[in-house]
């Protein structure tokens, strides 16, 4: 009797530890600095000046200025007073956002099978969204 009695402790004390083992106050994840500020390690590639030759002005070559022009099309600058608009130069790099879904989907990939699901669209929105479709000016 007493073996059982000291065997239920041991269950008891044992169970005990495992169900507050996850209890524990969580530590805050912390973000590591990110390198993308430091231009130095930028890969740079090599542009040789002017266009190449190889390349049509209609396609985009040397000359296409003047054939966008004929055809109306102007290239937009920013003013001064508009760049505000396009972002803070104070701005820090990194951070994350952070979704919640009542499911796990059953595939994180954009397209194809399984990929039609509210979240995946979400998180398609948010991850690739195109800089072009939010100009701020236009």
């Amino acid at each position: 009797m007493k073996k059982l009695i000291s065997l239920t402790l041991v269950c008891c004390v044992v169970a005990l530890a495992l169900t507050t083992e996850g209890c524990r106050r969580k530590r805050e994840y912390k973000m590591p600095a990110s390198n993308s500020a430091n231009t130095k390690l930028w890969k740079k590639y090599e542009t040789p000046p002017g266009a190449d030759p190889s390349v049509a002005d209609t396609a985009g070559g040397a000359g296409f200025e003047k054939i966008a022009e004929k055809m109306g099309f102007v290239t937009y600058s920013p003013k001064e007073d508009e760049l505000k608009y396009f972002g803070d130069s104070r701005a820090k790099t990194g951070g994350e956002i952070r979704i919640l879904s009542n499911q796990f989907p059953a595939t994180f990939r954009p397209e194809g099978q399984n990929s039609s699901s509210v979240y995946n669209q979400e998180v398609k929105g948010t991850v690739y969204e195109g800089l072009l479709s939010t100009h701020p000016l236009s």
